[in-house]
Formats: C-alpha cells, sequence, structure tokens
C-alpha cells in the first residue's frame, strides 16, 4: 500500500487532481521509506536485566549501578542503584538516535526500594542536551511513593516536539534516567520497557534545498524553489507538465 493511500490524502499529498489514486510505480532508489523516516527506534526496548549485565544502563551522576539476585520484579535479576550522594542520581539509560520528534513513547518500569531504605518518591526523567552545551530536562513520570516492601511500576508517555532547542541548536544526546526524592535511597529497576505509542507526522518545509522524498508523477520537472514559500523561503516547484494526472507525488512503501 502507498504511503498516500495509508494517510488517506489522495489529493494533498500526490497533487493529483482527478479521483485516481496514487501509483504503484517503482520510484527512485535513493527515496526513503515510510518506515525509515517515521522513527529511529527499531523496536522496543525491554530490559530485564536476566543475562547479568547493566544491558546499557549506567551511572548517571555518580552511583553505583550493578545487576543483582537480591530480589527481581520478573525472573531472579534485576538492577541495583547504591552509593547515591544527591537526588538526581540514578541509573541512566542513552537513547540518543533511538528517538523521534514528534513521536510519542510509553515508558514502563518497576522499582523497589532496597531493604531498610525509608519509603521515598521514585521518578523518571528524560535530560536532552544541545550542541550549544545547553540541557533540557523533561519529567517522564512524576514523584510516586515507593517502599522496600512492594514493587511500583511507574508508567507514563514522553515526546519531544524538536530537534533544536529555542536557540536553533541541534538535539546531540537523550538520557533517560530514574531518580529519586532522596539524595541517599538506594533502590532496584527490573522490567523496563520503551516503545513507540505514535509515529511523528509527516510533514514536508523544503527548507533543506532538497526535494525531501518528492519525484515526477510521470514526466513533469520537480524540483526545489527559492520563487515564493508558504513558510520560510523554500517550496516544490512543479513544472513541463503535460497531463492532468501528472505531477509530484510521495513514494509508496
Amino acid at each position: 500500500m502507498s504511503r498516500c493511500n495509508r494517510l488517506g490524502i489522495f489529493a494533498s499529498l500526490c497533487l493529483i487532481a482527478t479521483s485516481i489514486s496514487c501509483s504503484n510505480d517503482v520510484a527512485p532508489s535513493d527515496v526513503p521509506n515510510v518506515e525509515r523516516i517515521s522513527s529511529a527506534l527499531t523496536g522496543p526496548i525491554q530490559d530485564d536485566f536476566e543475562d547479568g549485565t547493566t544491558q546499557g544502563w549506567f551511572p548517571f551522576g555518580s552511583p553505583t549501578v550493578a545487576n543483582s539476585t537480591d530480589i527481581a520484579f520478573t525472573g531472579t535479576h534485576s538492577l541495583k542503584t547504591t552509593n547515591r550522594t544527591s537526588g538526581f542520581m540514578g541509573p541512566g539509560l542513552s537513547l540518543t538516535g533511538q528517538l523521534s520528534a514528534g513521536a510519542s513513547y510509553h515508558v514502563s518500569v518497576a522499582t523497589r526500594l532496597v531493604a531498610g531504605q525509608a519509603a521515598t518518591g521514585l521518578k523518571v526523567t528524560v535530560m536532552r542536551s544541545f550542541a550549544d552545551g545547553t540541557n533540557a530536562f523533561e519529567a517522564v513520570v512524576t514523584s510516586t511513593q515507593v517502599t522496600d516492601q512492594a514493587w511500583v511500576t511507574l508508567s507514563g508517555n514522553y515526546s519531544f516536539a524538536s530537534s533544536t532547542n529555542s536557540s536553533g541548536s541541534a538535539l546531540s544526546g537523550i538520557i533517560m534516567y530514574v531518580e529519586s526524592d532522596s539524595a541517599t535511597a538506594s533502590y532496584y529497576i527490573d522490567a523496563f520497557s520503551l516503545a513507540q505509542a505514535a509515529p511523528p507526522p509527516i510533514a514536508f518545509d523544503f527548507e533543506d534545498g532538497t526535494a525531501q522524498g518528492w519525484f515526477p508523477f510521470g514526466s513533469p520537472t520537480v524540483a526545489n524553489s527559492t520563487d515564493v514559500a508558504f513558510t520560510g523561503t523554500h517550496s516544490l516547484k512543479t513544472t513541463n507538465r503535460t497531463a492532468r494526472a501528472r505531477a509530484s507525488a510521495c513514494r509508496g512503501s
């Protein structure tokens, strides 16, 4: 099925004035498929720590993060964080290059305090870093009371609107981490999952000077143009048409 058919907007994306559907003709090989541009996350991330490793989790700050068999939410392993000296410190996971602006992701992680720890709040936070050295901190799951008596699952949704900050600096890193209201609490995490809940919208503004995957549908000329623009300074210009059903078109997947 073509991208146009899936989105159900034949005229607005394919620029076909007649009632025919998008063509299934083979498009140029260098035009990306919808699946490749919709999100960098190729599949759900699921960490249960049953392989005896930290599965990519690392100390965010300077705590100690280690695989543990003390207790587990599922199986026999979990990830244990100790030696914390500040509230933000905890286990962190790099998601750099795996999340896309405009997409929505569902996050879930089981948490429990180490035996003997006083009840406190745990939360999930994302730090996005930018090329100009600035950081943005975004709540995924707000503070939730956790004890050493039972597992508590933290769950929430996360998204970000743009891959640049307000100054136009490009996104350079994404770290998701589990922190605590307590500066010293030790805790376990287990059964972490992150999955895309909704893909990013497909949007074309042609500001990069390319056709952004659009190609001649039939035999017209399709080219990036700075003659006039609805937003910014670029648009896509179609000329040399010889039939009503010949214009620029999006690629079918």
